[in-house]
C-alpha cells in the first residue's frame, strides 16, 4: 500500500507543511517482527479517516482506526491544494481495497 507524507524541502509547501492532529495515540509492543499496513478509508477537505493493521506472521495482531484533522493557524482548516491532491490520489488507489471488518466502531465519552 502507498503512504502519503507532507512535502519537504525548499518551497512554500515546506515552509508551512500540512499539519494533522490526533489525540494521544500510544502503541507499544516488544516481541516478534511486525508488519504495519495503512489504508485510507475516507477523506474530505479537512479530515483523513485511516485504518492501521499490524500483523505478525501473517495474522492480525492489532488494529487502530484514526481520524486525522488538518490544522492551520491553530484551527481545523482545509488542506492546501498539493496535500489535497496527494490525498485524492491515495484515495483512488485505496478505493478498490476491501473495507476492514473492524473499521467503523463508535468512539464516545461516557456521560456522567
Amino acid at each position: 500500500m502507498s503512504a502519503w507524507a507532507p512535502p519537504t524541502g525548499p518551497g512554500p509547501a515546506a515552509a508551512s507543511p500540512p499539519r494533522k492532529a490526533t489525540c494521544a495515540p500510544v502503541l507499544g509492543y516488544s516481541g516478534a517482527t511486525l508488519a504495519y499496513h495503512t489504508q485510507l478509508l475516507g477523506h474530505d477537505a479537512k479530515r483523513l479517516h485511516v485504518f492501521h493493521r499490524m500483523t505478525r506472521a501473517g495474522s492480525v495482531a492489532a488494529t487502530c482506526e484514526l481520524m486525522f484533522l488538518h490544522v492551520s493557524a491553530e484551527r481545523v482548516a482545509p488542506m492546501p491544494p498539493e496535500a489535497a491532491a496527494a490525498v485524492a490520489a491515495l484515495a483512488a488507489e485505496h478505493a478498490a481495497l476491501p473495507r476492514p471488518d473492524q473499521a467503523g466502531r463508535r468512539i464516545a465519552l461516557q456521560r456522567a
